[in-house]
């Protein structure tokens, strides 16, 4: 017997065999789903899309380390050390931009010498767990201009 029809055999045992329409339907949804993770992606298509994943990140950190750049070239050595502490104490930043208009609310800050203009959008504030926060940061490194980025924490 193979596995297909050992699963078949288990699914019978759970009651849902030959016993109204509905039964047989059930019968059918749950040894195909089962099916198919038995016949599921071969390991050379799983490391296949593993190894597309780590390209697009590597891609991704390429293009953020450019802006990065840019940013601090804008800014200067001390301001972008500001701009890096509050990259850090977002947690997970991610898409980072430069944008010529900022996003979210004006924050009073005090926290950083060398950082005027701080805006926030946050767009989860708490979760379901009461510790969750996600949203869009926008630092003023210029005229008409915003390093702006995304975090979640």
């Amino acid at each position: 017997m193979g596995a297909l029809e050992v699963i078949q055999d288990r699914v019978d045992g759970m009651g849902f065999k030959d016993h109204n329409e509905f039964d047989l339907h059930m019968r059918e949804e749950i040894a195909d789903y089962i099916g198919s993770l038995l016949n599921g992606p071969t390991d050379e298509e799983w490391f296949a899309a593993i190894q597309d994943t780590i390209d697009q990140e590597k891609q991704e950190k390429k293009r953020m380390l450019a802006v990065l750049d840019q940013v601090h070239d804008k800014v200067g050595d001390d301001m972008f050390e500001d701009i890096t502490g509050a990259l850090v104490v977002s947690d997970w930043p991610f898409d980072y931009k430069i944008t010529d208009k900022p996003l979210g609310e004006l924050q009073d800050q005090d926290e950083y010498e060398h950082i005027e203009g701080v805006y926030v959008n946050q767009t989860t504030n708490g979760g379901y767990t009461g510790d969750e926060y996600a949203g869009t940061c926008s630092i003023k490194i210029g005229e008409n201009e915003y390093f702006q980025f995304n975090y979640s924490m």
